[in-house]
């Protein structure tokens, strides 16, 4: 299985999660790019999470464009990749979201919220 996801605002930090084995490894900063990615801010367990099978369940029927777009230079950049079995995503956009984004950012806020990790920048995108 492959997760990974990636979101950006020109002044409000950094916000990435992967998955590596049974672990979703958060990189959070407060600036936009160069965080070192050898260092996570925090690993958390997810075998048997059931807020993770609940994330999963929701990317099962998800069917998001390649890229969203809009002219505005500046602003909040993202990117996911998802692969498990047949289903395969890799999506990304640029001040421009999936009408359903702010249902997958709930879903990621139950996982972080339960671990103390700072998900402000999630908060902040206003979808």
């Amino acid at each position: 299985m492959t997760f990974k996801f990636f979101i950006a605002g020109y002044s409000s930090g950094h916000f990435e999660v992967v998955l590596k084995k049974d672990e979703l490894y958060f990189y959070i900063s407060d600036y936009p790019m160069g965080i070192d990615h050898d260092i996570p801010t925090h690993a958390i367990p997810i075998k048997g999470d059931k807020d993770w099978q609940n994330l999963l369940d929701y990317f099962a029927g998800l069917n998001w464009k390649l890229k969203y777009e809009n002219e505005i230079l500046d602003g909040i950049e993202w990117s996911l990749t998802f692969k498990n079995g047949s289903k395969k995503l890799n999506c990304a956009g640029s001040n421009s979201f999936p009408a359903d984004f702010g249902v997958f950012l709930a879903l990621l806020k139950k996982i972080t919220s339960k671990h103390q990790i700072s998900d402000e920048l999630l908060g902040n995108i206003g979808i």
